[in-house]
């Protein structure tokens, strides 16, 4: 696994290129809110022997530079450009966890993509985080983001609706979601999904809550390698 540092408008963002050639499309990953790419690696090393993966850290997490300020939905999406046009990736999927999910839509619908985008265990939209959510953060023990990062982030967040827009991608959008009670994702949602992308791949992962990979990935890596 090598580790890469690579420059965003003067923003260094950390990620980890597995570069196995497995002769299979390489899967580029958004991790959650809270969560830095080498986090992930350990879980997916299943996924890893399967094929390339790229472990990406957004801007203000753990291992990237934490700017002053610059945390908007599309400040973090130009995140994943740089980096993507840093591999020079001439295809590839890519898989969101929960915000990650918007964002990996996002990215996708802003910049195009050739490959299915994988959105996990989140709706097709980005909220405006509230003062509460910054607590929450806060009150973490260890603290995920610096509070005053986590304050940028809330600060700078609009709602963004993107259920509209799914039709917009060139291949059918894949929605990972888990059976358990504390998934993100609800009827209304599924709903939705079908309603603006009929021909969406929903997938629910039972073994696993929201973050479709804890206690066991082992599940999430059997469904992801039967779909892509």
């Amino acid at each position: 696994m090598k580790k890469h540092s690579i420059n965003n408008n003067n923003v260094r963002l950390c990620c980890y290129d597995s570069e196995n050639d497995s002769g299979k499309v390489p899967l580029f990953i958004v991790p959650g809110m809270v969560n830095n790419g080498e986090e992930y690696i350990e879980d997916l090393q299943e996924l890893v022997k399967k094929r390339r993966c790229i472990f990406m850290t957004l801007r203000g997490r753990k291992g990237s530079d934490e700017p002053k300020d610059g945390y908007s939905f599309y400040h973090h999406i130009s995140d994943i450009d740089a980096i993507i046009q840093y591999f020079s990736l001439p295809s590839f999927h890519i898989y969101g966890h929960s915000v990650g999910g918007a964002y990996a839509l996002g990215y996708a619908l802003s910049y195009g993509m050739k490959g299915h985008v994988i959105i996990g265990d989140y709706p097709a939209s980005y909220p405006k985080f509230p003062e509460a959510w910054v607590q929450r953060i806060a009150a973490m023990t260890p603290t995920p983001l610096h509070v005053n990062t986590a304050g940028k982030i809330a600060e700078e967040s609009e709602r963004i609706h993107l259920f509209e827009r799914l039709n917009e991608l060139e291949l059918p959008p894949i929605l990972l979601y888990s059976s358990q009670a504390e998934s993100l994702i609800k009827p209304e949602h599924i709903k939705l999904y079908t309603q603006c992308r009929p021909d969406i791949i929903l997938k629910p992962v039972h073994k696993s809550g929201h973050s479709l990979i804890s206690p066991s990935s082992e599940e999430f890596v059997a469904v992801l390698d039967t779909l892509l």
